[in-house]
């Protein structure tokens, strides 16, 4: 995983973003479907350009297994989809299934639709006469926002507005709001999985600040776990409406289902879903 921080080095290291910036120029030179890319440790990455034989790679895992010991960094929140194989990757999968449904697509795309007339109301575009400029200084800081309201909405059940600001009030027990642990975490996941461990005991502020966000939405998880369980079990009556959101359906997926999920997975799945 060190591989994620290292730049392009003429010769040597063609870069993480090889692929994406790549694409497809790098098959054309060398007049092939698979290009491999062998580290200085002897491990190599094959790059597929060819439809028919990547279906036969996934089709077939026991000749090409995956790499499970590679995926460990993702065990974060607990065992999940991506790093599970064989007899506990179909149990795992007989669940998720069921969770990505055409409701769940509605849901998601109704709640997406209405972050964005939410947005344009609280800016006040709607108000900007047609064919008129609206200039933003920087796209991302929209998109990540639409991103992260849409996450914690359709993913997670909450009913946040473009207004609301991510420093909430903090739940008792807590350092950080939910809000704010989502956003660091939905913004720091590639450095947290890049880096080790002990790069987060280091002095520097925004290491320490990742930590403490990937700890907080940890138990939160767990809290709305406990608290969705109960709910769909009938032993607390819900406070709030209902609503068919990603975590809900697969709390509710894997508690009727023949093979549930421990916490632990449902923890695992979740931040996976969250990628």
């Amino acid at each position: 995983m060190a591989g994620f921080g290292t730049p392009y080095i003429w010769g040597l290291y063609p870069g993480f973003n090889m692929p994406w910036k790549g694409k497809h120029k790098l098959f054309k030179k060398w007049g092939c479907d698979v290009v491999s890319c062998v580290s200085l440790g002897g491990q190599s990455i094959l790059y597929l350009a060819d439809a028919d034989l990547i279906h036969k790679i996934n089709g077939n895992g026991s000749a090409y297994p995956k790499p499970v010991k590679e995926y460990t960094v993702l065990n974060y929140f607990g065992p999940n989809l991506v790093t599970a194989t064989g007899a506990d990757w179909r149990r795992q999968q007989s669940v998720s299934k069921t969770v990505f449904n055409y409701n769940g697509w509605c849901f998601l795309w109704d709640e997406t639709h209405r972050i964005f007339e939410n947005m344009m109301e609280s800016t006040g575009w709607m108000d900007v006469p047609v064919g008129q400029d609206i200039h933003v200084k920087h796209a991302v800081d929209i998109t990540l926002r639409v991103a992260l309201l849409a996450i914690a909405n359709a993913g997670f059940g909450m009913m946040m507005k473009w207004n609301d600001d991510v420093q909430d009030a903090l739940t008792p027990g807590h350092t950080m709001s939910f809000q704010t642990a989502l956003h660091i975490v939905a913004q720091s996941s590639i450095l947290k999985l890049a880096l080790p461990k002990w790069a987060f005991n280091l002095p520097l502020p925004r290491l320490r600040k990742i930590r403490t966000a990937f700890k907080e939405l940890e138990v939160y998880i767990q809290d709305m776990i406990k608290e969705k369980k109960d709910e769909i079990l009938g032993n607390k009556e819900s406070e709030k409406p209902e609503r068919h959101d990603l975590f809900h359906n697969l709390v509710r997926a894997s508690l009727t289902g023949d093979q549930p999920l421990t916490d632990e997975e449902l923890q695992g799945n979740i931040y996976i879903y969250m990628l």
